[in-house]
């Protein structure tokens, strides 16, 4: 593993993942938090960095402790202060605040000179300041009439990822044959017209509002183990690379995914390797 260097958002965004890793795997809840407050762009990056840095997750996380505390020592108390805040904020949001969260987070406190007090008090008295210095346009214009949030149905495990894999060959083109392909091979014809069912049940067109059901595929992919998420992702990627070109906008969308549920793009790769390809 070689040395990385964090910006303080970044480090913001790496205390709580290493919180939302802390019990198990993130919940949904725990994801909606980093979401909420921090930018993609700085969580793509950190997930980059962290990609080349060859970090595994969740394996190698603790490793970054030091790296991160040193990172947060270089901002402000503020940003300190709005850092710890958020990550109470996650710790708390699956509605279980377990010992190993509050003695990373008691930790991080200690080692900023505040106490979780402190940060308790931030959280609760100036949650709105938080979310307007660290929150993004994203999060909110996803909650708009016009956003993708507006299409959330209940999609089950074979149906969130049958739907990723079609957003992947839809997103440069119609698929391709080879494309159409890997998704016969991997989903049936009832997961997919199930899919189709549920959308057009909603007051929806297939495929043309497909891409509208990415907070539902988030959610419930997000209630499968790490190894089922990146299986999925894994044939997403096989879709992507089925007609012999990775095209960006394929590979944007499946990081975006990666992002969400802390999984390196190495990581992905080194698993479609093994266990796909």
């Amino acid at each position: 593993m070689e040395n990385i260097n964090l910006t303080g958002p970044e480090a913001g965004i790496a205390l709580s993942t290493l919180l939302a890793f802390a019990d198990d795997n993130p919940t949904v809840e725990e994801v909606a938090v980093i979401r909420k407050y921090y930018k993609f762009e700085d969580a793509e990056s950190f997930q980059k960095k962290v990609d080349a840095g060859g970090y595994k997750f969740p394996k190698d996380f603790s490793v970054l402790e030091p790296l991160i505390m040193e990172t947060l020592k270089t901002q402000d108390k503020e940003f300190q202060l709005r850092t710890l805040a958020v990550a109470l904020i996650l710790a708390h949001s699956d509605g279980v605040f377990d010992q190993h969260e509050m003695n990373t987070l008691n930790k991080f406190c200690f080692g900023l000179g505040f106490s979780l007090h402190d940060a308790d008090l931030f959280s609760k008295n100036r949650l709105k300041e938080i979310d307007e210095v660290t929150g993004y346009n994203d999060f909110k214009n996803e909650n708009s009439t016009n956003d993708i949030s507006n299409l959330n149905i209940d999609l089950t495990l074979e149906e969130a990822a049958a739907a990723l894999a079609i957003l992947v060959g839809l997103s440069d083109d119609d698929p391709s044959d080879e494309e159409a392909a890997v998704m016969r091979e991997y989903f049936s014809v009832q997961i997919i017209s199930s899919l189709m069912g549920k959308i057009v049940d909603s007051g929806h067109k297939y495929p043309e509002d497909l891409n509208r059901t990415k907070l539902s595929i988030f959610k419930a992919l997000g209630r499968a183990d790490r190894d089922l998420q990146k299986r999925y992702l894994a044939i997403a990627y096989k879709v992507a690379g089925a007609d012999g070109v990775y095209d960006n906008s394929e590979l944007e969308l499946i990081e975006e995914y990666c992002v969400e549920y802390g999984i390196g793009i190495v990581e992905l790769k080194d698993y479609f390797k093994a266990d796909i390809a």
